[in-house]
């Protein structure tokens, strides 16, 4: 059941027919003494539109669409075809259980706080008597019926959505106030006008989606992440763009980092004289030198997990000793069957943890050619396509800003500030996934600057079972495989909320 943070919305009022009620799709439906098209023109005309204001009766209606429209069929043809519909419709049970639980939720938080209002499910619908009175015959919709505060029919009110008049009456019938309602409905032009009179509108395109809205809308983020991450904790694993399963070391250090929960996450260490990490775990199929020392993967452990001063030491000693050609450290280590036969490269996400963990052990003066190099990135923009590895731009500028506020006494970082702000509000609209969102949206909060555009998006994607999509995180190799990973991107939009 979803957790209720606090109970924004009041009503829910949701459009029956082609939402909780669903039919066969239309050019699926065929009576028996018709076809499918003529049928829909039939409830699309203007007699039935009489006969769902209850303005005229069924015999009337029929014998109205007969002499008017449709001198072919007969009342007795129009009978059986309406009859075979109303056969042929069935309960959206996956959306009538998540509005049910959130109903049910929302009364019980409401019993906690000590207040007053609960939520209301209301049900609307263009529907003629005769029709409503199949429907509610049937005692096996008992659960269905039950989930409705009241419902409000076309027939009972002598309006039909979407006109003004139903809406009106609705609100002043259930004494509803619209910016506390949330109205549900297949046709766009009856979203259109709920959102007029000021409602929050979905409109149902398909179940899971709006199911994600609602559980989005009503939920609590932060509890139902975290409530997937302990769920699913040590099975987080990475998955490529082409959809295989890859066992990293990084996506699992970056978990922890987040969280604060080692246990989280699941790891491999290679032992080595030097106590190097390997990007793949050690036991992922693939020879061993196919698992060379992995420095980003290595820096980022050191920053993360407990170690022994003095091994972090030697590691850092280690590090050094082999920086790039231009004397940058953070040298990706060289591995033909991953990376092909070019110069060790130093991608400058790498080279900003190099930094951050030279920094945390008073030895920063020792990589000033890195600190340059990570300056020059910065100010000339270098990053705005991505790195070799990251394709986020904004993973740079999340673990720069980190370094910036960790070094709070260097004057090179502390003149970045101002700057760093102009650079994350940059190119609005962009990015669109969660993972791009919430690393601007931490970079944001860490110069205490207001992110809340950048959290609302966030919220929105948070998908039904509480976490969020596996969003491209890095790359590696040589064909640049673009990794994902659903830990990942919760950890970091569940930080950033």
């Amino acid at each position: 059941m979803v957790a209720i943070s606090h109970l924004t919305y009041t009503e829910i009022i949701v459009a029956l027919k082609d939402v909780l009620i669903l039919a066969p799709p239309g050019k699926l439906f065929k009576p028996s003494t018709m076809s499918g098209s003529k049928f829909r023109d039939i409830r699309s005309s203007s007699a039935w539109v009489l006969y769902e204001l209850n303005q005229i009766s069924e015999e009337e209606c029929y014998a109205m669409l007969c002499d008017q429209q449709f001198p072919e069929l007969t009342p007795k043809a129009i009978r059986i075809a309406v009859a075979e519909s109303l056969k042929s419709v069935h309960i959206n049970y996956t959306l009538l259980n998540a509005l049910q639980n959130i109903k049910a939720q929302s009364e019980g938080e409401n019993f906690q706080n000590g207040t007053k209002s609960r939520l209301r499910v209301i049900g609307v619908a263009n529907i003629s008597l005769p029709e409503w009175t199949a429907l509610r015959s049937r005692r096996h919709w008992k659960i269905f019926w039950d989930l409705f505060d009241t419902i409000i029919t076309s027939w009972m009110v002598g309006a039909r959505m979407p006109d003004l008049a139903f809406f009106d009456h609705a609100e002043t019938a259930l004494q509803l106030d619209p910016s506390t309602a949330i109205f549900i409905a297949l046709e766009s032009e009856l979203v259109l006008v709920a959102r007029a009179e000021g409602m929050k509108g979905l409109h149902f395109e398909h179940t899971k989606e709006t199911v994600r809205q609602l559980l989005n809308t009503f939920g609590e983020p932060v509890q139902r992440g975290n409530d997937f991450l302990k769920d699913n904790a040590r099975k987080m694993m990475s998955v490529t763009d082409a959809g295989v399963v890859t066992y990293d070391n990084f996506s699992q250090l970056l978990i922890a980092d987040l969280t604060g929960q080692e246990d989280f996450s699941s790891f491999a260490l290679r032992r080595d004289a030097f106590h190097a990490w390997t990007f793949f775990m050690p036991d992922m199929e693939g020879p061993l030198e196919w698992h060379p020392q992995d420095v980003g993967t290595t820096v980022l452990a050191l920053l993360t997990l407990n170690f022994n001063e003095g091994l972090v030491e030697g590691v850092m000693s280690a590090i050094q000793s082999e920086p790039t050609v231009d004397g940058i450290a953070g040298a990706q280590v060289q591995c033909s069957k991953l990376y092909g036969s070019h110069p060790p490269i130093a991608d400058p996400v790498t080279c900003v943890n190099v930094l951050r963990l030279f920094y945390r052990y008073g030895r920063g003066s020792e990589v000033h050619k890195t600190f340059e190099y990570v300056m020059a990135i910065f100010w000339n923009r270098a990053y705005i396509d991505g790195t070799p590895l990251f394709p986020h731009p904004e993973m740079f500028l999340y673990f720069l800003t980190r370094f910036i506020v960790e070094s709070p006494d260097k004057y090179e970082l502390y003149r970045l500030i101002p700057n760093m702000e102009k650079r994350l509000q940059e190119f609005i609209g962009w990015p669109k996934d969660a993972l791009g969102l919430a690393l601007k949206a931490l970079s944001l909060e860490m110069l205490k600057i207001d992110s809340r555009v950048y959290t609302a998006d966030i919220k929105k994607k948070q998908c039904e079972d509480g976490g969020w999509e596996a969003d491209t995180f890095c790359t590696y190799g040589k064909d640049r495989v673009r990794l994902g990973n659903r830990g990942v991107a919760t950890a970091f939009a569940v930080k950033a909320l």
